[in-house]
């Protein structure tokens, strides 16, 4: 489950990032998220791991079901199911944070035409 906070931080991270860029709290630099950074491509990441977790849930769940729904062998079925059930999470969290980052980048250009403080 380190790894979903890990993913929420850098998450987090690139819009802290972007609101301190905006409103001229620190220098524009090199975009760190590169091509992640737009919402359509977020958008796809989201769900290309969303099918992976998808697809790993369903054949845990197919799995289990043919030994007959017996006691599970932890390395066999529960490590993968959780693996596939973080993936799912991370998923959500990045379609989720892609679009609070467009609707904030939108909000920032418009906010402040030309740059300007007010």
């Amino acid at each position: 489950m380190l790894t979903v906070l890990a993913v929420q931080v850098l998450l987090f991270g690139a819009i802290i990032e972007e609101f301190a860029d905006s409103f001229g709290i620190r220098r524009r630099s090199k975009n760190w998220l590169g091509v992640a950074s737009r919402l359509e491509t977020m958008l796809i990441v989201a769900l290309l791991l969303f099918l992976c977790g998808l697809g790993g849930a369903i054949w845990c769940f197919v799995e289990w079901a043919s030994i007959g729904y017996q006691s599970l062998a932890y390395d066999e079925f529960l490590r993968p199911f959780v693996l596939s059930l973080a993936a799912i999470l991370i998923a959500a969290q990045m379609s989720f944070t892609s679009f609070f980052a467009a609707s904030f980048s939108e909000f920032s250009k418009h906010a402040r035409p030309n740059n300007e403080l007010r």
